[in-house]
């Protein structure tokens, strides 16, 4: 299985409906890092999964815009641990629309420097 893996960064804002007493339910900040890992057990015809730059299009247009400098709380339930397992849909969405035969493999979200959801297939 062939696998390619790529980072991106956003900015955002969220509060956190929990079920206890927690400063997360106050509205906060973070500076998300985001590493992507997609595969294909072939290659195309020029010998990669997919092009950085096609992978790179697709996170920007389908995470990176609807994330960035926003209120999470607006899109959807905030969690770190939701919202690994949403990028993960979108990525796989985009490159089931340009044709593009490989998968999202792992989906992991650092919401702090020591805090990190994964979401792996």
């Amino acid at each position: 299985m062939y696998s390619i893996r790529t980072e991106f960064t956003f900015e955002a804002a969220h509060s956190l409906k929990l079920s206890y007493t927690s400063p997360c339910s106050r509205i906060h900040g973070h500076s998300y890092i985001c590493g992507v890992t997609i595969e294909s057990a072939e290659l195309d015809e020029n010998g990669m999964i997919c092009d950085f730059k096609v992978l790179k299009q697709i996170i920007a247009e389908r995470v990176e815009d609807r994330l960035d400098h926003r209120n999470l709380n607006d899109i959807f339930d905030a969690t770190a641990e939701y919202m690994s397992r949403w990028i993960y849909d979108q990525i796989n969405e985009g490159l089931n629309s340009l044709g593009i035969d490989a998968r999202c493999k792992r989906v992991e979200l650092n919401e702090t420097a020591k805090n990190k959801a994964i979401w792996e297939e």
